[in-house]
């Protein structure tokens, strides 16, 4: 595929996910013969806007190859649905994979902490 395919590829990916529109965004992505890096986050990114968690994750660890930006989306989408713990766990995990985090990535990990609950009884 020529890499102009792939940019108009991801450019409908990312106007159907504007439009809540993940099925039409799916089709597109798993049509595509070559996909890049932006052609797999931009999904991932896509399923967490829309609140599908668990498939962003699936598509996390498909991923032939996760960079940072990978990695921060990740734990951004953890975060903003509600899963702070998940997105810590997965912040842990970036040194194993050799990633070195960034001030973007550190602002969502500081999120992921304060959405952490605590139960202190005090009584």
């Amino acid at each position: 595929m020529r890499v102009r395919n792939v940019i108009s590829s991801n450019a409908m990916i990312v106007g159907y996910i504007n439009a809540g529109d993940m099925d039409s965004a799916r089709c597109i992505f798993d049509k595509m013969p070559e996909k890049n890096a932006v052609s797999w986050t931009t999904m991932l990114v896509g399923y967490t806007k829309n609140a599908f968690i668990d498939l962003a994750r699936v598509i996390f660890y498909s991923m032939p190859e996760r960079n940072l930006v990978s990695w921060t989306a990740m734990i951004t989408g953890y975060t903003q649905n509600g899963r702070p713990n998940e997105a810590l766990s997965l912040f842990r995990r970036i040194e194993t994979a050799r990633m070195r985090p960034d001030a973007v990535t550190m602002t969502s990990v500081i999120s992921a902490s304060g959405h952490l609950r605590y139960n202190c009884d005090f009584t």
